[in-house]
């Protein structure tokens, strides 16, 4: 491009390694993957591992620790969402079974004031809801994202969301 950088494409993948089965806690990992593209915007090349910030190459390709006791990670890319910029957002169960929630810009740098969203995780005093054995974080048309869930209330299984939304 005009700045001299390749033009890239890329998604992000979220996975627990642990020694347990389905839906056993371990650490959960975020691994960004750059796709070089032509001048056409077609594939030039197949995914390399990238930085938080999508550059390959740059000494920061490895994949990231973003917890260390959890489960059924999620990921979505958000476009202009809370920050502003292209964003990652990251969710997983803890061993509480509460719903964290991690969102990086674009840049790599964890976005610490994203505003009407809780880092901590999506229960709240005045609502707690146990997440059962899934959950999942979707990016909606308009920047902002869902987090939906399996929500467990006494016997009773259910599916309860929270929307997010820019600004």
């Amino acid at each position: 491009n005009a700045q001299g950088r390749p033009i890239v494409d890329g998604f992000d993948v979220a996975w627990v390694e642990g020694t347990g089965g389905a839906h056993a806690l371990g650490n959960v990992y975020l691994q960004r993957f750059a796709t070089p593209l032509n001048a056409a915007k077609d594939p030039a090349g197949p995914p390399v591992a990238a930085g938080l910030d999508g550059l390959a190459g740059s000494g920061s390709d490895a994949q990231v620790l973003i917890s260390n006791n959890g489960r059924d990670p999620s990921v979505a890319g958000l476009t202009s969402h809370i920050g502003g910029a292209n964003e990652t957002v990251v969710t997983w169960i803890d061993a509480n079974n509460r719903i964290n929630i991690r969102i990086y810009n674009d840049n790599g740098a964890v976005n610490n004031n994203p505003i009407g969203v809780n880092n901590g995780n999506l229960n709240t005093a005045a609502a707690p809801m146990v997440a059962g054995s899934q959950q999942h974080v979707i990016a909606l048309a308009g920047g902002g994202f869902v987090v939906a869930w399996v929500a467990t209330s006494g016997a009773n299984n259910f599916i309860a969301a929270r929307v997010f939304t820019p600004g």
